[in-house]
C-alpha cells in the first residue's frame, strides 16, 4: 500500500518530487501499487523507492533514474525508458513487454523471470544483470553489453543479438532459438545445453567455448563466416558437428586435425 503522502507529492509533478527527493535524501518512498499509466515522468527520481506491484504501462520514463528501486510484479508494458538509470534496482517478475529501454543502465539489476518479449534493449548495458527464467523472446538487444550476465534457462527465441556482447555471460540451458547472433562475442561463455537451433550467425566470435554441450548446432544458419578459436576447438575435443565448422568457415585442414581430436578421445 503506496504512502498517501508520497503519491499526492508525486501529482504535484516531477520538478516538485525530485525537489523534495534532494531535500529528504534518506526517505524511502512508498508509491507500491499506485496506477501511473500513461503519466509523463521524464527526468523523474525514483531512486531507493518501492514501486512493486505498480502500473506504469505505456508511462514516459525517458532518463528516469531507479537506483535500487524495487519494482517486483512492476507492470512497465510499452512505457519509455529511453536513457533510464535502473542499476541495481530489483524488475523481478516485472512487465516489460514492448518497453524502449534504448542505451537503458541495467547493470546489476535482477531481472529475473520478468517478461521482456519484443522489449527494445539496444545499446543497453546488462553487466553482471540477472535475466535468469526472463522471456526474451524477439526483444532486439543490437549492440547491447550483456557481459557476466546471467540468462540461464532465459528464452531468447527470435532475439535480436546483433553486435551483442556475451563475454563470460551464463547461458546455461538457454533457447536462442531463431536469434541473431550476427556480429556477437562469445567468449568465454557458459553455453551448456543452450539451444542454438535455427539460430543465425556470422562474424560472430566463440572464444574458449565447449561447444560440445550445445543443442542444434547442426541446424545453425550461417549469413557469414565466424571466428572460431582454436581453444574452442581443443575444449570441445573435437565434438562439433562437421557441417557447423564447414559453413563457419573452418578450413578442411582444422576439421582434420578436429578428427584426430576425437579419435583420441572416444
Amino acid at each position: 500500500m503506496a504512502n498517501p503522502q508520497h503519491f499526492e507529492l508525486l501529482m504535484q509533478g516531477t520538478t516538485a518530487w525530485n525537489d523534495w527527493k534532494r531535500q529528504h535524501p534518506q526517505e524511502l518512498p512508498d508509491l507500491s501499487g499506485v496506477d501511473l499509466h500513461n503519466a509523463d515522468l521524464r527526468n523523474i527520481n525514483f531512486d531507493r523507492t518501492d514501486l512493486r506491484n505498480a502500473n506504469l504501462s505505456s508511462a514516459n520514463l525517458r532518463y528516469a533514474t531507479f537506483h535500487s528501486a524495487k519494482l517486483h510484479n512492476t507492470n512497465l508494458s510499452h512505457a519509455q525508458l529511453f536513457n533510464a538509470l535502473l542499476i541495481r534496482a530489483n524488475l523481478s517478475r516485472a512487465c516489460l513487454d514492448d518497453a524502449d529501454m534504448t542505451r537503458a543502465v541495467l547493470s546489476w539489476a535482477n531481472l529475473s523471470g520478468a517478461d521482456l518479449k519484443h522489449a527494445w534493449l539496444v545499446e543497453a548495458q546488462l553487466t553482471n544483470t540477472n535475466l535468469s527464467t526472463a522471456n526474451l523472446s524477439d526483444a532486439n538487444l543490437k549492440r547491447a553489453s550483456l557481459i557476466v550476465a546471467n540468462l540461464s534457462q532465459a528464452n531468447l527465441s527470435n532475439a535480436e543479438l546483433f553486435g551483442t556482447d556475451l563475454r563470460h555471460a551464463i547461458l546455461h540451458q538457454t533457447s536462442l532459438r531463431g536469434a541473431v547472433l550476427c556480429d556477437a562475442i562469445l567468449s568465454k561463455t557458459d553455453l551448456r545445453e543452450a539451444d542454438f537451433t535455427d539460430a543465425l550467425i556470422g562474424w560472430t566470435i566463440f572464444g574458449d567455448i565447449d561447444l560440445r554441450v550445445v543443442r542444434g548446432l547442426e541446424t545453425v544458419r550461417h549469413a557469414s563466416p565466424s571466428i572460431i578459436s582454436i581453444d574452442s576447438l581443443i575444449r570441445s575435443e573435437g565434438n562439433i558437428p562437421e557441417t557447423f565448422l564447414r559453413e563457419a568457415g573452418v578450413p578442411d585442414a582444422y576439421i582434420q586435425f578436429i578428427r584426430s581430436l576425437t579419435k583420441r578421445n572416444p
